[in-house]
């Protein structure tokens, strides 16, 4: 099996299908400014998505989604697992670095670490002990708990567990 660097068709529909395609800037639950599927950058000018951002269009959301995975998410993903996973492994962990960034602030010391969803993934740990943390991780935005966000940990375990 040759190693999975790049997101599959099923990870970017899963990210597709969480995100919702909105050729305007919107605010998301977490507060920060979004657009197309889900980027808070364009990728083309890497400035931050605005208020002010011009409307896109559908074909410029799906550049950019297969763009920001290219650049940034997928090598994240690489970086952050073992070289053996399935594309359907690479594919759900892939959609959870989109949303999350892959990493978390400590408050405390105000370092950025990797989600322990990484460590159960190359320690290959259960389905079970997989399952129970990946559907209670990042599922919070504004300290509420966000039932699209249990929904898209949801479908990420299940693509992931997938044979």
């Amino acid at each position: 099996m040759s190693r999975i660097v790049m997101i599959g068709a099923k990870g970017i529909e899963l990210t597709k299908l969480s995100e919702k395609f909105e050729s305007r800037p919107y605010l998301c639950p977490a507060g920060v400014w979004t657009q197309g599927y889900g980027n808070t950058r364009n990728p083309d000018t890497r400035e931050r998505i605005t208020r002010l951002s011009p409307p896109i269009t559908l074909a410029t959301a799906e550049r950019w989604l297969n763009d920001s995975y290219r650049r940034v998410y997928a090598p994240i993903t690489d970086e952050l697992t073992r070289d053996d996973l399935t594309q359907n492994e690479f594919d759900a962990v892939a959609d959870f670095v989109f949303n999350t960034g892959g990493y978390f602030l400590d408050k405390r010391s105000g370092k950025r670490f990797p989600y322990r969803l990484f460590s159960l993934v190359n320690n290959r740990a259960s389905a079970e002990e997989l399952r129970a943390y990946w559907l209670t991780c990042a599922i919070t935005a504004g300290g509420k708990k966000l039932n699209g966000l249990v929904t898209r940990r949801r479908r990420e375990v299940e693509l992931f567990l997938a044979p």
